[in-house]
């Protein structure tokens, strides 16, 4: 799997399988549960952000066509969580910088529509 590359669910899941012993096979080892972790930074919000900068990112997040965006981001996660819930892992970390030290970036309103329903369906 390139860096990067959200394509291909397997290959996702065979890219972070690598990071754990080929003998834990789907079941963690009893005193092992607490090195049992997978991360990913790029939950719903961080992957606009990233992808088109604060400027880009906020100029589009209010238009209506930013929905059809906000699916496909999604459908990444979908995939990534999949393939994590096929790890030998106790539990995974995720990140998402919806607040600022002033507040929340958006409106609740906004993360209500965009962000939280994907939240309570990943989790």
């Amino acid at each position: 799997m390139a860096k990067g590359d959200f394509r291909d669910e397997e290959a996702l899941y065979q890219y972070y399988r690598k990071q754990f012993p080929a003998e834990w096979d789907e079941k963690i080892p009893e005193e092992k549960t607490h090195h049992a972790a997978v991360g990913f930074y790029n939950t719903m919000f961080m992957w606009p952000l990233l992808t088109f900068g604060w400027e880009l990112f906020l100029e589009t997040c209010l238009n209506d066509r930013f929905e059809r965006i906000m699916d496909e981001f999604a459908e990444i996660n979908r995939q990534v969580f999949r393939a994590f819930s096929r790890l030998p892992v106790s539990f995974v970390v995720c990140h998402d910088d919806i607040v600022t030290s002033r507040g929340p970036v958006c409106s609740l309103t906004w993360m209500n529509k965009y962000i939280f329903p994907r939240y309570e369906e990943f989790w």
